[in-house]
């Protein structure tokens, strides 16, 4: 069993990582998915992947293609793949790279979806979140068992488990304005 933080967006605050991590001791592996701003040598990670994001000064790829217990991740920011207007791109890179995972992040809003047998996965941002259903920072943990994934999401802050927000569970349909007038 292998378990991986991904966390993105941490915009000049490393010091919000490696309290992450130290939540997680079992954990010695991260994917950061750029925005780091700060050097990322601060970060006090054993195994760490980074990519390099819109807002990153420091010599890092603007993308990388890397293999956890045979699983193949693609891993990039996601503003040169245009994410903020569709996650289509990233999923075209990732299948020329023969990748089962695709990790990105920019848009500061985590979620999970396969689309063409890749899962693809952003944990939001751990500083900064923007939209949608959350307005807290997260991460993911992936776990990888033999050709098994879980995936769960976490507030940055509490650490509680944030699945059912991500995946849309319990969410409810809002009411639309005046609806009681159709009766």
């Amino acid at each position: 069993m292998k378990e991986v933080l991904i966390v993105s967006d941490s915009h000049l605050n490393n010091s919000v990582v490696n309290k992450i991590f130290e939540q997680y001791p079992t954990i010695n592996t991260c994917i950061h998915c750029g925005d780091v701003q700060d050097d990322p040598t601060r970060l006090k990670i054993q195994n760490l992947y980074v990519v390099k994001g819109n807002n990153d000064y420091h010599p890092l790829e603007n993308k990388l293609v890397i293999e956890i217990e045979n699983k193949r991740f693609f891993i990039a920011h996601g503003h040169l793949h245009d994410v903020e207007f569709s996650i289509d791109r990233i999923v075209e890179e990732a299948i020329e790279n023969n990748a089962d995972i695709a990790c990105f992040g920019h848009t500061h809003q985590p979620i999970s979806r396969y689309v063409d047998d890749i899962l693809v996965i952003n944990p939001g941002s751990v500083r900064f979140p923007r939209g949608g259903k959350i307005f807290f920072p997260t991460y993911a943990i992936l776990t990888i068992t033999h050709d098994q994934i879980e995936l769960h999401f976490y507030n940055a802050k509490t650490h509680e488990n944030v699945d059912d927000l991500v995946a849309g569970k319990k969410v409810k349909e809002k009411k639309k304005k005046f609806s009681f007038f159709k009766k």
